[in-house]
């Protein structure tokens, strides 16, 4: 008989948690599991949520305002979700971990994708970030499994707070992305894009917030002659339009926002590059890996974990190093690029994918389940 787990968002928001979720469901086994999904929230226009329908699944909606959670109002999300009988609650985010944890239905899992006294203050202030960690907590307390997105966070967690977790790498969806044929392919792409055939592109995608640390990118590389590159930004955020005010000058910059084709420009790359300050196990430098680009990474613990596991895909330069992050893409242009690609691609493939990810939860969610 099959196990029905019953996936509960905010909403199916465009971003790097989102994706891997959707990538765990395209990955399920229906033989076994039957995978329903509850979301909270009106949908944004670029929502995914026509991908997860697309996926054949149940979707249903119980309006619940972030006041109505904090006052346990949630009477008609837990006769729904009863209603299914489920045998995992598998929730993520922090106002339906909370609704979720204190319905004490005994059978809720929880996915970290960050760590949140460092992500809720950055990105929140003192005093909500404050509040967010306590529902946050509060739900890991009272659930029946914790698991985070990647070893790295996992020892974060340990290290600073003494919790232990289990940890399921991300994995990426290799049926979507994938590296380009040839050469014809990459120029074909460009052209469609109306990319420079004749620029080294290093490309970045992902929310621009403070932790993200695009600014860093921007700062180190407009102080360079570099009239043979090209750095393309993808993605939105409350931070995109700051930059790309004070950065439209320089044509060393282009920033696209939200784009629905990633694995397009991904493709018509060379290099990603990522100077974030803090991570989960970021979704675009997966996406880019398995699209076969080397990539060039801040080395926080998350990256290192990244390059840790695939040694010849990429360098590490040191976090905020201007110099040492030069010195790195000196280092990485003067290595054989078909090497660094091919190493980029067969870990994205074998070892960081999606298949192998929902292979994980599905093990946990048997071990686990009602």
């Amino acid at each position: 008989m099959k196990k029905n787990i019953v996936y509960v968002f905010t909403s199916c928001k465009r971003s790097g948690p989102i994706r891997i979720m959707y990538n765990l469901i395209l990955n399920l086994d229906r033989n076994k599991f039957n995978p329903i999904l509850v979301t909270l929230y009106d949908e944004e226009d670029d929502s995914l949520l026509n991908d997860f329908l697309a996926l054949g699944i149940n979707h249903y909606k119980i309006h619940l305002s972030k006041k109505e959670i904090l006052l346990g109002k949630t009477k008609a999300l837990k006769d729904l979700i009863k209603s299914f009988s489920p045998s995992i609650i598998h929730s993520m985010g922090v106002f339906p971990d909370y609704a979720v944890s204190r319905m004490k239905l005994g059978c809720q899992m929880i996915t970290l994708h960050n760590y949140m006294h460092e992500d809720y203050f950055a990105k929140f202030g003192c005093i909500k970030g404050f509040i967010l960690e306590k529902l946050q907590m509060y739900a890991v307390f009272h659930s029946k499994k914790v698991v985070t997105c990647s070893e790295s966070l996992a020892k974060l967690y340990k290290d600073k707070k003494r919790l232990n977790f289990d940890f399921i790498r991300n994995g990426v969806d290799t049926t979507q992305f994938d590296k380009v044929s040839d050469l014809c392919e990459k120029k074909d792409l460009r052209a469609k894009l109306g990319l420079p055939q004749d620029k080294l592109i290093f490309v970045y995608s992902g929310q621009f917030i403070e932790r993200k640390n695009q600014k860093f990118i921007l700062d180190t590389f407009s102080k360079k002659e570099l009239n043979n590159c090209l750095f393309v930004f993808l993605g939105d955020g409350v931070l995109l339009p700051r930059l790309r005010t004070c950065y439209s000058d320089n044509q060393l910059f282009v920033f696209l926002g939200n784009v629905a084709n990633v694995q397009d420009y991904l493709k018509a790359s060379d290099f990603y590059i990522s100077s974030s300050v803090s991570e989960g196990l970021p979704t675009g430098v997966l996406e880019a890996m398995a699209c076969g680009l080397p990539v060039i990474l801040s080395n926080i613990p998350q990256h290192k974990e990244i390059i840790d596991v695939c040694p010849k895909a990429g360098l590490l330069f040191v976090l905020n190093s201007s110099e040492d992050c030069l010195r790195v893409i000196d280092i990485i242009l003067k290595e054989k690029y078909s090497d660094l690609s091919n190493s980029a691609y067969n870990c994205g493939h074998e070892i960081l994918d999606a298949r192998t990810m929902a292979n994980n939860y599905q093990h946990v969610y048997s071990e686990i389940g009602m």
